[in-house]
């Protein structure tokens, strides 16, 4: 089930949805995403997830950790350095916008 309907009505997408089209998008698996390879590969789709967890639902960093087996310092970290690559990287922002429109 991609979103669910929060408390006022609204859709309110999941991390398991955001993983799931984030894994899709990248072609890497969810084990891929949540595993503990800093390969490129796998990184930059974990730290895109992460970071639109962070935008698109009302978890804390923490519970999104708890997603990707991570702490909430990790999840920090990774959407400081996605917002970076964001100002320099214009393929990585229309993947990010792929996804966005796929979740909606």
């Amino acid at each position: 089930e991609p979103s669910t309907m929060d408390r006022e009505g609204q859709m309110s997408t999941t991390a398991l949805a955001i993983q799931r089209a984030t894994a899709a998008e990248f072609d890497v698996t969810l084990s891929d995403l949540r595993g503990s390879s800093r390969s490129r590969k796998f990184s930059a789709p974990r730290h895109m997830a992460m970071s639109l967890c962070k935008s698109l639902t009302g978890l804390s960093f923490a519970q999104i950790g708890g997603a990707f087996e991570r702490d909430k310092t990790s999840v920090y970290q990774a959407c400081l350095r996605f917002a970076d690559r964001l100002t320099v990287d214009p393929d990585m922002a229309a993947a990010r916008d792929r996804i966005i429109r796929r979740l909606s």
